[in-house]
């Protein structure tokens, strides 16, 4: 992880959440009809090194029901420094066919921020479990993220998929 300036940032929490490999969140409404894969934690958190560097060990991500549509792959990222939190963005599997469906996705107008969250998933040399690596770069002021109410810098509107406020009763 860089800062704007190109600089690692050092001691910073990155953060990560997705769903499971049934497509469940671990949290009160994340779960769906086919319950939750029990052997999934759904969440981690690394303090960068004094180079920026940070790594996960996770499930490769798969869509999930948001609506009436589905949300491509993805897994959630939050960096937060000094107890603040800094950056939230997602990371979307690279050439995926659900990435130009997805609400979020399709927010992010300009080129570069787009491709700023596509990550390829490659074997990882000699893995015998057939298990992918990602390498996910973020760097501060340019990788695409989200606002406090649910829209992408750069993008044009609120995400379809957050909550709503409660209707008015009069």
């Amino acid at each position: 992880m860089l800062d704007a300036k190109g600089q690692p940032l050092r001691n910073a929490f990155v953060e990560i959440w997705q769903v499971d490999s049934k497509a469940s969140y671990i949290h009160t409404r994340g779960e769906n009809k086919d319950g939750r894969d029990g052997n999934f934690q759904g969440y981690g958190r690394f303090l960068t090194d004094s180079k920026g560097q940070y790594y996960f060990r996770t499930i490769k991500p798969v869509p999930y029901r948001a609506g009436r549509g589905f949300r491509t792959p993805h897994i959630h990222v939050a960096v937060s420094k000094n107890g603040k939190r800094i950056l939230t963005t997602q990371l979307l599997i690279n050439g995926h066919e659900l990435n130009s469906e997805d609400g979020v996705y399709r927010q992010i107008r300009e080129p570069e921020l787009r491709k700023s969250i596509l990550v390829d998933f490659k074997p990882l040399p000699q893995s015998k479990l057939g298990e992918l690596a990602a390498n996910f770069d973020i760097v501060l002021g340019k990788t695409a993220e989200e606002n406090e109410d649910g829209t992408i810098k750069g993008g044009i509107g609120k995400s379809q998929l957050s909550r709503r406020p409660p209707r008015r009763r009069n």
